[in-house]
């Protein structure tokens, strides 16, 4: 007994574990979404937003429209959120660029969306001179030109901006370090984006640089699994959040959740097939018919809508094997009299015979040797040759099949009958004309 329960405990940490690998390599992390944001409404985003000064003109669209509004430099808005296409687990979420899109509202209560790098205005900046200290960001001042050193060689920065800490002190967005900021979020799931005449702030970069790591927006993640509704959302900072983990370890253990759901859903799709489908009324035909459709879109939608790893498909076998097995469950669970499910007795029907036949015989050939012919100059092979050896052989088919009924008795309608079931079977016979011996002398006899 001892042995037993050691061999399950086995068998799931095993299951676990591979699991887990094959989700960090292929599996998705959005189902983190659902545990790393917590939705709040419109208002509790308004009634926590900071104000933030404007230090550089820039444009905005309004909600729901395309109209732009200008911001001049010294204008006050609300911070309600940072924008985002689709929400991203926080394990992979950058926290502040520049370059990030940002739901405000103005002072006439109209809510607007575009850049705003003045957002990391407020936050806590790491200065890392003889000894660490905390310093608030407290502006961002204009600049033609920022230069700033970096490994003791001089760099100018990608962006037109100085940021002023709280001790007087600028330096570079390069130079800067902060602690995370945890802005709320606005989940647009792609439908609200920049008018097409709105400018943002001037910034020194081109598209190929947005390419690398640190400058890559990570919010245009497409899709529908995992991404939470149009939205507000605030950030669950704790023990549980994704942020506690590489991106390969949220993968795994996000697949691993999925695939237990997902395991159960599919063992319990064909059941529920069997309890409702099959108690329908119709012809078993129709019952078969119905069932395959439902299982084929149930199928269908998990894959397109709830499933997010790659990886976890594969328990769609299951589900394709149910698939496969609906005739036979259906003609042996369901009367084809009355539509009874689970009312059928199996009884001894028309016993199994047997017709074999055989084809005639056709000649063919063998191979029973290879000889090797080689061609020497002078003490050195130049060229080899291989030639196959066959001997004269018959082949003929022969094949069998076995008839037999299935019978059952309907305890409901008390009806019996059964269905006629078959088995093929073919196997090829052969038979030697010549001996191996034969065949190489033939063989020796047509080199002279």
């Amino acid at each position: 007994m001892i042995t037993q329960v050691f061999r399950v405990i086995f068998f799931i940490i095993g299951a676990v574990a591979v699991l887990f690998t094959g989700n960090a390599f292929l599996g998705s992390d959005r189902l983190w979404n659902y545990i790393d944001y917590s939705a709040i409404s419109e208002q509790a985003a308004i009634d926590s937003a900071r104000e933030i000064t404007v230090c550089m003109p820039t444009e905005m669209t309004v909600k729901g429209t395309h109209d732009v509004v200008k911001l001049k430099k010294g204008d006050k808005v609300k911070l309600l959120a940072r924008y985002q296409k689709y929400l991203v687990p926080i394990v992979r979420s950058d926290d502040y660029l520049p370059t990030f899109n940002f739901v405000v509202m103005l002072p006439d209560s109209t809510i607007c969306m575009g850049k705003l790098p003045e957002a990391l205005i407020g936050a806590t900046a790491v200065k890392m001179d003889s000894a660490p200290q905390e310093l608030e960001i407290t502006g961002l001042k204009p600049s033609n030109h920022v230069s700033y050193e970096q490994g003791g060689e001089k760099a100018t920065s990608k962006y037109n901006f100085w940021v002023v800490l709280s001790d007087g002190s600028r330096m570079a967005f390069e130079q800067v370090t902060w602690k995370r900021i945890g802005f709320t979020r606005y989940n647009a799931r792609g439908r609200w984006e920049l008018s097409d005449t709105a400018q943002a702030p001037k910034v020194v970069i081109d598209q190929e640089e947005m390419n690398e790591a640190r400058y890559k927006p990570d919010d245009t993640v497409e899709g529908v699994v995992g991404s939470r509704p149009v939205g507000f959302y605030k950030l669950r900072n704790g023990f549980t959040d994704s942020g506690h983990f590489k991106t390969w370890s949220a993968r795994g253990v996000a697949g691993v959740v999925e695939a237990i759901i997902l395991i159960i859903v599919l063992i319990y799709l064909p059941i529920i097939v069997h309890k409702v489908i099959y108690r329908l009324p119709g012809k078993n035909w129709m019952i078969m018919f119905v069932s395959w459709i439902t299982l084929i879109a149930a199928m269908y939608l998990l894959s397109s809508y709830a499933v997010t790893s790659f990886f976890n498909h594969i328990f769609f076998l299951y589900t394709i094997c149910s698939i496969i097995m609906v005739k036979s469950d259906v003609e042996s669970s369901r009367c084809k009299y009355c539509g009874g499910v689970d009312c059928l007795r199996q009884m001894a029907g028309t016993p199994k015979r047997t017709y074999t036949w055989y084809g005639g015989w056709k000649r063919s050939k063998r191979q029973v040797a290879e000889v090797v012919e080689s061609t020497i100059q002078d003490g050195v092979t130049v060229s080899t040759t291989r030639k196959a050896i066959y001997k004269n052989t018959e082949e003929r088919n022969h094949g069998s099949t076995t008839t037999w009924g299935e019978a059952y008795y309907c305890t409901k309608c008390h009806m019996r009958y059964e269905y006629t079931r078959k088995e093929h079977s073919s196997r090829t016979e052969s038979r030697d004309l010549e001996s191996d011996g034969q065949a190489l002398n033939r063989n020796s006899w047509g080199a002279h």
